[in-house]
């Protein structure tokens, strides 16, 4: 009888692990004596709550939870708050004020009366009376599985970790790597109160994807290219592992590979192109007019004090590191100035004298700007 007692256990034990729960090792059951109490416990720990209604007959509920001390429930003490409520009979009757949240039925009541409660108090599962142990292993371990296991320490740490790297991720709109973190969290099993997070987040950007997936889809129906394709790389880019990603992939290489979209995406781009200007650093365009704010003698003078042809000696603070940056800056800026973009130039020489006050360069960032006005 022992080695069959042991089998079933380990056969409890064995569901358990199959579900991802970490079995722990025997150990005693706190027992709470005060409904609030214990149901605080469960909504903290994130676990299910078995309530007991015995009899003050049985004395401190002894023999009500004996039950829940046999062998075979010992994979389980650590899954669930345990609540004891004692009650007195009185001219026959039992009645108590939980009774309102958890009714014990009509008509003889067989004590004791076990409740399967979750944290929001929703009744699970209800059994009467004395219950096999065996039996009642089975009945905890299915709704384990259904409701989920709670956490071990390690595994609470780890999930809070993934959801704090992903509400990381999310903040610099990197939805995929976020997606893939909170399914992560949503796959491990457990319950806690990040797993509702995880899923609520989840489901946004699931959404988010598909709705960008469909407004890419409308543009290209209505052949606007450029929008289309500017949706679906975003997709691909920002949105991987999501279907939604795959999906836009294939449909920007059919669009691409589109005689007609190809060339609106082309003529998009030089549109782009002319509204941004030149590359700084970028030759003059010999087809423009040369600049209105200096003459060749002077743009030329540009270009030497940019290479520290004229500076004078610098100081000590004017060496290295700054000096370098600071002719790249005039550099850049006699590159603006020679395609008639003064505003470009300008920001460039405000950054020398900013970064850089008590040095020539400053000086002559402050000459360069008094002639552009």
């Amino acid at each position: 009888m022992r080695q069959q007692n042991m089998a079933k256990r380990w056969m409890l034990v064995g569901l358990l692990v199959a579900m991802g729960a970490a079995v722990p090792c025997r150990a005693a059951i706190r027992w709470y004596d005060d409904y609030n109490d214990g149901l605080e416990a469960a909504k903290k720990a994130g676990r299910l709550m078995i309530i007991v209604f015995g009899l003050d007959e049985d004395k401190d509920g002894a023999f009500s939870k004996k039950t829940f001390d046999k062998e075979q429930l010992a994979p389980f003490h650590r899954m669930f708050v345990y609540i004891y409520v004692g009650m007195t009979a009185r001219n026959g009757t039992v009645s108590h004020g939980l009774f309102s949240k958890f009714p014990p039925g009509e008509g003889a009541l067989s004590f004791p009366i076990i409740f399967f409660v979750d944290g929001e108090e929703k009744i699970l599962k209800k059994l009467d009376g004395r219950q096999d142990p065996t039996a009642l292993a089975k009945e905890m371990a299915t709704l384990l599985k259904k409701h989920g296991v709670p956490p071990s320490p390690r595994q609470t740490r780890e999930v809070q970790e993934s959801l704090d790297r992903a509400n990381a991720l999310l903040a610099k709109k990197q939805y995929g790597g976020a997606a893939k973190l909170y399914k992560s969290i949503v796959d491990a099993g457990v319950k806690m109160p990040a797993v509702d997070t995880a899923k609520k987040e989840l489901a946004t950007i699931e959404e988010l994807a598909k709705k960008q997936l469909e407004s890419a889809r409308a543009d290209l129906t209505d052949k606007a290219y450029p929008d289309a394709a500017r949706k679906l790389a975003d997709l691909v880019e920002t949105f991987s592992p999501l279907p939604e990603s795959k999906e836009a992939h294939e449909e920007l290489a059919k669009l691409r590979a589109l005689p007609e979209a190809k060339a609106a995406l082309e003529e998009a781009a030089k549109k782009e192109a002319a509204a941004a200007g030149p590359e700084p650093g970028a030759p003059p365009d010999p087809n423009e007019p040369a600049s209105d704010f200096f003459t060749e003698e002077e743009l030329d003078a540009l270009d030497r004090m940019a290479a520290a042809e004229e500076a004078r000696p610098p100081a000590a603070a004017d060496s290295g590191a700054a000096a370098a940056e600071c002719r790249k800056l005039l550099t850049l800026a006699r590159s603006w100035i020679a395609n008639n973009r003064p505003d470009k130039a300008r920001d460039l020489l405000d950054q020398i004298i900013t970064r850089h006050p008590d040095t020539v360069f400053a000086d002559q960032a402050k000459a360069l700007i008094e002639k552009l006005k």
